[in-house]
């Protein structure tokens, strides 16, 4: 059995496809109290968020609701109705956690960075 040589390949080269992940811009209707505690953490309020705009919860949205944009790491999201563009941040749950692991890697907090106030119902 013949066997490939890579080489030298540096322990931290996992880390390397973490940090490729792309950032995706997305948004979200939350109360002005949850957008204050939002910017200081940076810890997403909710797990539902949209993919094209506001206008795909706008209707359900409560009056002075603030709509917010920000980035977050792309692997986080899960497609929940592509139409009105709803997609759900994955739970740190075991499940996830366990899979990260068995692949060398941790899971990503689910933090928004780039935080932009765009509207208030």
């Amino acid at each position: 059995m013949r066997k490939k040589i890579l080489g030298d390949i540096p322990e931290d080269a996992g880390n390397a496809i973490i940090d490729s992940v792309p950032n995706v811009r997305v948004g979200q209707w939350m109360s002005k109290t949850e957008y204050e505690q939002f910017i200081k953490t940076g810890e997403v309020p909710r797990t539902n968020v949209l993919t094209k705009g506001m206008d795909g919860y706008i209707k359900q949205a409560n009056k002075g609701d603030f709509y917010v944009e920000f980035d977050i790491d792309s692997s986080l999201l899960a497609p929940k109705n592509e139409a009105l563009g709803w997609s759900l941040i994955k739970p740190k749950n075991q499940m996830y956690i366990k899979l990260y692991q068995n692949k060398g890697l941790t899971w990503p907090d689910p933090i928004g960075t780039n935080i932009t106030h765009v509207h208030t119902k």
